[in-house]
């Protein structure tokens, strides 16, 4: 089985792949990667059961197999100037234009992959994580039982996350450098993954110029998709 998480950044796209790599690896070898060529992922995997390629855009080819039907396609979803605003504050390294890019690339990628995806909100994920974790667990088993999702929810909760996140450092076995960030290479995890357990809408983020600013910069790109602001 091949699976695309390609979800809006800062959406619960973690959550929906850890859901995804757990649900698989019980039934047979997982292979899974951040990349935007699933072709090749599928090659570098070495004969696995499954793969897993999570990130916020594909090239073409990815593209086109997906709308044809290739690929599982798990697409979580959130209002876009909270996802805006969670990624400026947790890579605030990174330049404003870094995801406004970002931002404008899973736009056109949603618009193009929507009537082809599992499409889970960031609210379900947030306030009943393991209803979030049974609609994206069924899409890929739809065998799995109630009990197995309630345990990888709990798992993967955002206690535990940012628990976990907030002790990641450069040095520990398996997590890798990405300059602006670190992350744990099995879950995907990085540095201050979770910012705080109450999430928070982008009004409390920013000040009311930037958002208008950003909205400004995103409104066409978000109609085209189909969103709205």
């Amino acid at each position: 089985m091949i699976v695309l998480v390609a979800s809006m950044p800062r959406s619960g796209s973690t959550f929906a792949f850890n859901v995804v790599r757990e649900v698989l690896q019980s039934r047979g070898v997982v292979y899974h990667e951040s990349s935007d060529d699933v072709v090749g992922a599928v090659l570098r995997s070495n004969g696995a059961a499954h793969v897993i390629v999570k990130d916020h855009d594909f090239d073409e080819a990815s593209i086109q197999l997906a709308q044809a039907g290739a690929f599982h396609v798990i697409m979580t979803i959130r209002r876009v100037e909270d996802a805006i605003a969670s990624w400026l504050e947790v890579f605030e390294t990174l330049p404003e234009d870094v995801a406004l890019q970002v931002m404008r690339r899973w736009l056109r990628l949603y618009g193009q992959l929507r009537q082809h995806a599992t499409i889970v909100s960031y609210d379900k994920i947030d306030r009943h994580p393991w209803l979030g974790a049974w609609h994206i667990a069924r899409a890929v088993r739809p065998s799995v039982l109630p009990a197995e999702v309630i345990r990888i929810a709990r798992r993967f909760s955002k206690a535990d996350v940012k628990r976990t996140a907030d002790q990641l450092t450069r040095e520990m076995p398996g997590v890798i450098d990405g300059g602006f960030s670190h992350y744990d290479s099995t879950t995907f995890l990085h540095r201050r993954h979770v910012s705080s357990l109450r999430s928070r809408p982008a009004e409390e983020r920013i000040d009311p110029e930037r958002m208008r600013r950003l909205r400004a910069e995103l409104a066409s790109d978000v109609q085209a998709a189909g969103l709205a602001l």
